[in-house]
């Protein structure tokens, strides 16, 4: 049975937003117990993270078109093809990207900085991460394959359950282990919900009757051509959040923590957004002919979303300054504006730019964006002479270039608009 727009959303929204709200819970929970165990091993912990996540998403972000690629393909592709491709392409992106670990793991040593952290403790903690990117890569293209061939719900139940786990063992071993040794099983961690969701989605697949097979990857040509733009365009905010908290910490370095409990608000709250913004793409995808209809009811339903999301955020803005801040930057008017139209001005453009990957263009939203970041509001930031400034004066300016972009990328969807019949 054909579902409209608004039955399509009222039926996968929440299981989309769950999939992705727990493995934030999980990654959130696990700083946070270190932090309370040995909050001096939480540096080290965390570099970890950023060094090895930008690979990783190097190699999984260009999966986040398969969702797409499943229903361009409908016509000259059996699902069971389509998976088998996929998950060739997926074996072969995890495999190269466990290799680029390994290289930067044995790069580690000559990196002279390093010097102020426990350089034992980054060896073996990055000997326990490694292993987990290779099944992270996998894991994205089996969720996003069966997520978007409508199976929201059992996508949302494992990697609900699989966190869960992974976080009672979290728990566990908060109260029974030392804290010396806590922060290996807190890296554990994510091995393990990797390891228990590439054994759930693998049972999954085979539940629903896909074999896995690896074949010559047929679609590998749409996985380049879509998927590595984004990532792409993900290395390029990482390098602008890079290059931005470099001016912060030469302006004043409380800055750089304000920035930081800003970003991991906006980030919670932009859960709905990324899911939603998934879905729409998805769905467009799957009725590419009524692209034109469809966008102006994604708009409405982004308006509905936004008003739930500042609702909930002035309800409950204490709450969360505390929970990730302490009480380090507390919540007023000023705080509740700007992080707000970050959050509208990301829903904008996330929007557009998921509208614009269901008629198969990906670059042009990240190379404007990036240009817009990268060419025009970092050399501004670096060359005026701030005094005393309030880091939601940045929020502000990097929310109002954003939406500029997503303005000037309303043409780029109206030209496709007239196109779209060659989609289908």
């Amino acid at each position: 049975m054909k579902l409209t727009y608004e039955q399509n959303l009222k039926e996968n929204l929440w299981n989309f937003i769950v999939s992705r709200l727990f493995p934030f819970f999980g990654i959130s929970i696990a700083a946070a117990l270190l932090a309370h165990k040995n909050i001096a091993d939480l540096p080290v912990f965390a570099y970890v993270l950023a060094i090895f996540s930008v690979i990783s998403t190097l190699f999984y972000m260009p999966l986040a078109a398969i969702g797409n690629i499943v229903h361009h393909q409908k016509n000259a592709l059996t699902p069971q093809a389509i998976f088998e491709s996929g998950l060739s392409i997926a074996v072969l992106f995890a495999a190269i990207a466990f290799a680029a670990a390994l290289a930067v793991f044995a790069y580690l040593p000559s990196i002279r900085f390093l010097d102020s952290l426990d350089r034992d403790k980054l060896f073996y903690l990055s000997l326990i991460y490694i292993p987990a990117i290779p099944l992270l890569v996998i894991n994205t293209f089996t969720h996003l394959f069966h997520e978007a061939s409508g199976h929201s719900l059992p996508c949302a139940t494992v990697k609900k359950w699989c966190t869960c786990a992974g976080c009672a063992f979290l728990m566990f071993c908060f109260v029974f282990c030392s804290k010396h040794d806590f922060v290996f099983l807190a890296v554990g961690y994510f091995l393990i919900v990797e390891t228990a969701l590439f054994i759930s989605l693998a049972c999954l697949s085979m539940r629903l009757g896909y074999r896995h097979i690896l074949v010559k990857p047929k679609i590998l040509a749409d996985v380049v051509s879509m998927g590595f733009p984004i990532a792409a365009g993900v290395a390029g905010q990482k390098l602008y959040f890079y290059l931005l908290n470099g001016k912060l910490l030469s302006l004043n370095e409380s800055l750089v923590a304000d920035l930081s409990i800003c970003m991991s608000i906006i980030g919670f709250l932009s859960i709905p957004v990324i899911a939603f913004a998934q879905l729409h793409s998805v769905y467009t995808s799957q009725h590419i002919v009524d692209a034109d209809k469809i966008y102006p009811r994604g708009q409405l339903a982004a308006a509905v979303l936004m008003a739930v999301i500042a609702g909930g955020f002035y309800a409950l803005g204490s709450g969360l300054f505390f929970i990730f801040g302490d009480r380090s930057l507390t919540f007023t008017s000023e705080g509740f504006v700007a992080i707000c139209m970050s959050v509208l001005s990301s829903l904008y453009f996330s929007l557009t730019a998921s509208h614009l990957r269901a008629m198969r263009d990906t670059l042009i939203p990240q190379v404007l964006i990036n240009t817009f970041m990268l060419a025009g509001f970092i050399p501004v930031i670096y060359l005026y002479d701030f005094n005393s400034p309030s880091i939601y004066l940045f929020i502000v300016l990097q929310a109002v270039v954003t939406f500029i972009a997503a303005v000037l990328l309303q043409y780029r969807i109206r030209t496709l608009h007239k196109r779209t019949p060659s989609f289908a």
